[in-house]
């Protein structure tokens, strides 16, 4: 049996569309770095960033929190700072 206090891990892939090389460079990195700090509800334990997609595991600080609304600002908070070419979206 499980304490009720134990966290879930989610681990989240976030791929874009058209599948392109876009991710692989500083400026996405750093415009990653910089959204994953604004998730401040949630605990970042790995970062895989791929050309096309990107790889998370992380926990909410709070088990109400959704999946949902963090990847809804994860790309809101990114496509703020990073000059995502125009044919491209999550």
């Amino acid at each position: 049996m499980l304490p009720w206090d134990c966290r879930v891990i989610y681990f989240l892939t976030v791929c874009v569309i058209p599948r392109h090389n876009v991710l692989a460079n500083d400026a996405a990195w750093r415009a990653l770095r910089q959204t994953l700090r604004r998730l401040d509800k949630w605990n970042i334990y790995c970062v895989l960033v791929m050309p096309d997609h990107v790889h998370l595991l992380s926990a909410p600080l709070e088990r109400e929190l959704s999946v949902a609304a963090f990847l809804k600002w994860l790309k809101r908070w990114f496509n703020e700072v990073y000059d995502f070419p125009l044919e491209r979206q999550w």
